[in-house]
């Protein structure tokens, strides 16, 4: 039974990392192909059910405020994987993604040093760039 409820709170898990990802997406007005491409190949990794995979179209109709998913997070290492998730998915030179990003971290309580931790582990390799004002809590 413990293995049970282990892997429903994981589910729950990965299912509140894929929406912080889809309102990351989002923060610039509208989804893009290559946000939507970062978004998919993620979900693939996480072994979403069908049914979450679903609500998630849903969701990028209608994006999760920051509040929403922040209230969800329960520790330091899912506030961790829910920012990471985040900055994979937006573009780093997009002043709205930054300030998105900025407002998350807040919400989520990272500490400023871990943020910035969290956002170049997600842009190593990247083409893109780190943005000018990093995420500052």
């Amino acid at each position: 039974p413990s293995d049970i409820a282990q892997f429903d709170v994981g589910q729950r898990n990965a299912l509140l990392v894929a929406r912080a990802m889809v309102a990351a997406a989002a923060a610039d007005g509208h989804i893009d192909a290559a946000e939507q491409q970062r978004i998919f190949a993620k979900l693939d990794e996480g072994n979403l059910a069908h049914a979450d995979k679903a609500a998630l179209f849903d969701e990028m109709r209608n994006p999760s405020s920051i509040a929403a998913i922040a209230t969800q997070v329960d520790s330091l290492g899912l506030a961790s994987d829910v920012y990471i998730a985040s900055a994979l998915v937006v573009d780093p030179q997009d002043r709205r993604a930054a300030w998105h990003l900025e407002r998350l971290a807040s919400a989520l309580h990272l500490p400023v040093d871990l943020a910035r931790e969290l956002e170049r582990t997600a842009w190593s390799g990247d083409q893109r760039t780190t943005p000018e004002h990093p995420a500052t809590p």
